[in-house]
């Protein structure tokens, strides 16, 4: 770990690193180790083999759902437990987080020792990729934004994590997270809490960074504009993680072809193949978290508010589209 990372972090990171093995037992495709209690009771903890980083209303749960079809991905536990970016900062201990990754994995290890080469659990929280609201009081208040985020903890904990990021063309994102979020969603109050949001925004860009107004989730009150300013965060992880370890998607492509992408991820995880008629079975099943009801009964957004969206993540999806050289990520 670096030192300033520990000096302006801890606590309470410092007890992920006090933690920590040196190494991890071998033999495991799941990063575990043991816990020495006494000589009677010795626990093996395991961190995630993967997580799916974000983003909210983009498919996660669904790219979730469909990655535990795998045979050798232990499902049935919660997605979205929220430690790294924030139960960590509410109190709950390091303990209780690797308790609900590894409770299950090591119960099916306990089982069958076999296993232990090719079983993996993942961390599908969906905030992952792009909240860091605590910065200010980490690094005060800097123009250029944080000095690390969640990528450097990650990096330093786990530099072979499988990193997923799941993106959806950033309007239709927002309008989705308004129809979810929201107590009494309407495409009118939509329309001024996004023109609100907007020029909240650039008050913000007047006296810092866009990177650190990205980063300062009370800039976002009415409408989580921040979140659809992919380039800003995939930049910063792509600073400390390999663009191999990262499998970046759209939803859009997700939704189109995930028979011909469930078998990349898969691949990307190193799991073994599986028959194109169980790919199928897995695409075909019920796709996870829409707000289509919600969508139907509310109505879709106003074509102005559309438009005054547009033009504001215009020139961020042309950032991102270069940034990871591919122009599907522009969202014609």
């Amino acid at each position: 770990m670096p030192a300033n990372l520990s000096l302006v972090l801890v606590p309470p990171i410092q007890e992920v690193f006090d933690a920590l093995p040196d190494e991890f037992l071998p033999g495991y495709k799941s990063p575990c180790w043991v816990i020495r209690t006494n000589a009677k009771d010795n626990k093996i903890r395991c961190l995630p083999y993967f997580y799916i980083l974000g983003t909210p209303k983009s498919g996660t749960s669904d790219l979730w759902d469909k990655i535990s079809g795998h045979p050798d991905v232990i499902g049935g536990i919660l997605k979205e437990p929220h430690w790294w970016t924030r139960r960590r900062l509410d109190g709950v201990s390091f303990e209780s987080y690797l308790q609900g990754r590894s409770t299950k994995l090591v119960n099916t290890f306990n089982q069958d020792a076999s296993n232990k080469d090719k079983l993996i659990v993942g961390d599908g929280s969906a905030s992952t990729l792009w909240d860091n609201h605590n910065w200010m009081e980490a690094f005060g208040v800097r123009k250029e934004g944080p000095e690390f985020v969640t990528a450097q903890i990650l990096r330093a904990v786990q530099p072979n994590a499988k990193l997923f990021v799941i993106l959806r063309e950033p309007v239709s994102r927002l309008y989705s997270g308004h129809l979810y979020f929201h107590r009494k969603p309407h495409p009118g109050r939509f329309h001024n809490d996004s023109v609100e949001t907007i020029a909240r925004f650039h008050r913000c860009t007047a006296t810092l960074s866009a990177r650190a107004c990205a980063y300062t989730t009370s800039q976002q009150k009415g409408v989580r504009l921040n979140i659809g300013l992919y380039a800003i965060y995939i930049r910063d992880w792509l600073k400390v993680f390999p663009r191999d370890q990262m499998f970046i998607l759209r939803l859009e492509d997700w939704h189109e072809d995930c028979t011909e992408i469930l078998p990349n991820i898969y691949a990307f995880l190193n799991l073994k193949n599986l028959s194109e008629d169980k790919i199928m079975e897995i695409c075909q099943s019920r796709t996870i978290n829409t707000n289509l009801r919600t969508a139907h009964k509310v109505g879709d957004m106003f074509n102005e508010t559309r438009t005054i969206l547009q033009e504001f993540y215009s020139g961020w999806n042309q950032e991102l589209s270069e940034l990871l050289g591919d122009e599907r990520f522009l969202w014609h």
